[in-house]
């Protein structure tokens, strides 16, 4: 996942029981999950902060890098596929 909005947030990857991760990124850092041997697909998340409840989630393959455009609760955020 890439934080390509203008706030810092915490985003979260979530790849089953292979793998979950949590991390609050500035602008413009990316959290990544490690190379498993079977590629996972997975969850990615992202909140404003660590005290609200709702956030924004989508689905990803493994291999692509899912660029947060812009956050908006109530899973209204805006998402770019990267290479």
């Amino acid at each position: 996942m890439e934080n390509g909005s203008e706030s810092a947030a915490l985003f979260v990857v979530d790849a089953g029981i292979a793998y979950r991760t949590s991390q609050t990124l500035p602008p413009s850092a990316r959290l990544c999950t490690p190379e498993f041997a079977t590629p996972t697909n997975g969850f990615v998340s992202v909140f404003y902060d660590e005290t609200v409840v709702e956030g924004c989630s989508c689905l990803t393959q493994a291999g692509v890098v899912q660029v947060l455009l812009k956050y908006a609760d109530f899973d209204n955020c805006t998402w770019q596929i990267s290479p």
